[in-house]
């Protein structure tokens, strides 16, 4: 007899929560990036743009932009009551995010000498008092979210924080090792900077934070002032896309052909 679930880490492994996967769309929604369902950083700008389900299909994946950008997404739920004192005097519970050494040794070698620029995102949604089961549901890890599910439990999501932070850091924090999940690092969200040292975008359902000067907040200037206008560039042929320089502001059509977006003529 298999044991608690919430206990198993076997089935951890196998299984992730429904919210998991909605957290996922909603970002690469946001940040115009494709998700992948399988093992792997959670997005990244060099994913297929077919991985994504044509339920959730938009015009923004005909857009890229350089230079990529990939994503490890940390969510949790947020406390309802709140934060409060714990056993220090003092001292304010936060939420906590979990990050497994094995991904930074494994994701690091993997953009070491890469042309992507990797972020951490550590998020914090809320969610409905009718909708506190649902968010507790869980899905196969490597299977993709049916949209009746998508349509049942992303309603009771009311609101989506996130921080984005460079790759190193997580270099800050202490890894230990645990019986449960083996060696990782816990980033409180108390630990974060003070807010006026990001820059702050409002989203549908959601604010994103972003440090001054990184690639990410240029990536969502970009969106925010001019997305509009680059769909309108590939409107009416599905066959045209579009990529986007960050640092010089160009901009290249590209041809949809044998699954992918290539360089075409303007």
């Amino acid at each position: 007899m298999r044991g608690d679930p919430e206990s198993d880490s076997k089935f951890h492994k196998r299984f992730s929560l429904v919210t998991e996967k909605l957290n996922r769309i909603w970002l690469g929604n946001v940040l115009w990036m494709p998700w992948t369902e399988n093992a792997g950083i959670d997005l990244d700008d060099r994913y297929s743009q077919q991985l994504s389900l044509t339920f959730f299909a938009h015009p923004w994946q005909a857009v890229e932009f350089t230079p990529r950008l990939a994503v490890e997404l940390k969510g949790v739920k947020e406390n309802p009551k709140g934060p409060y004192l714990v056993r220090q005097p003092g001292v304010l519970r936060a939420e906590s995010f979990k990050v497994f050494d094995h991904q930074l040794v494994t994701y690091g070698d993997h953009f070491k000498d890469s042309a992507v620029v990797p972020f951490w995102a550590f998020l914090i949604y809320e969610v409905s008092e009718e909708g506190v089961g649902l968010a507790k549901k869980r899905i196969l890890r490597d299977m993709p979210l049916p949209p009746e599910i998508y349509k049942v439990v992303e309603p009771h999501i009311l609101c989506r924080r996130v921080w984005f932070f460079e790759w190193s850091f997580i270099n800050n924090f202490e890894s230990r090792d645990t019986k449960r999940d083996g060696p990782l690092k816990h980033v409180l969200s108390r630990q974060f900077p003070p807010e006026e040292e990001f820059t702050r975008f409002e989203v549908p359902k959601g604010e994103i934070h972003v440090r001054p000067g990184t690639r990410m907040e240029g990536r969502l200037r970009l969106i925010a002032s001019s997305g509009e206008s680059l769909l309108e560039e590939i409107s009416g042929d599905p066959d045209i896309g579009l990529n986007v320089d960050l640092e010089t502001g160009e901009l290249s059509r590209l041809r949809y052909v044998d699954g992918a977006y290539a360089p075409a003529e303007l």
